[in-house]
């Protein structure tokens, strides 16, 4: 079924965002010409978390086509959009998390302007990288795609 294979890419495409190993990607030379190596590499981590996110957003456009079709097919059922909308708002959190994360590592940011950034930043760890299958939001994330995986599977039979 397209839905629970279009979930599990979003799911797969949601655990690359919040991966901490990050290659950063090469940067042009126009703008790494006046930064020292730190700030160039800042600006590849930068890029890289763009491409995931373009990589994340394009995932759950197709699920969400996938879960319009099934809507469709099975005539208003209610589980899958209520899944859904619990895994929009998961990505969500993890998208700000993710911004003010890429925020501190713009070369033009100033710890001064945003004195509780890194309190908040060391608070929602656990939002922003996958450490094991045993941190919440894993657990929520499980949760979703368990529910929603035995909900469809009544369809399957």
């Amino acid at each position: 079924m397209r839905t629970l294979l279009a979930l599990e890419n979003a799911i797969s495409g949601i655990k690359l965002a919040r991966s901490p190993i990050v290659i950063p990607e090469e940067v042009e030379e126009h703008k790494a010409k006046n930064l020292d190596f730190l700030k160039t590499h800042n600006l590849g981590v930068i890029k890289a978390y763009e491409r995931r996110w373009k990589l994340l957003e394009d995932l759950f456009e197709k699920l969400q086509s996938c879960a319009s079709e099934a809507f469709i097919l099975w005539k208003g059922e209610t589980v899958l959009p209520a899944n859904l909308k619990k895994l929009q708002t998961l990505k969500t959190n993890l998208f700000l998390v993710t911004q003010n994360y890429l925020l501190t590592l713009h070369p033009s940011y100033i710890p001064e302007r945003h004195p509780t950034m890194m309190d908040r930043l060391e608070s929602e760890r656990g939002t922003l990288y996958d450490f094991d299958d045993n941190d919440t939001f894993n657990s929520e994330l499980r949760k979703i795609k368990d529910d929603i995986h035995n909900h469809l599977s009544q369809y399957l039979k």
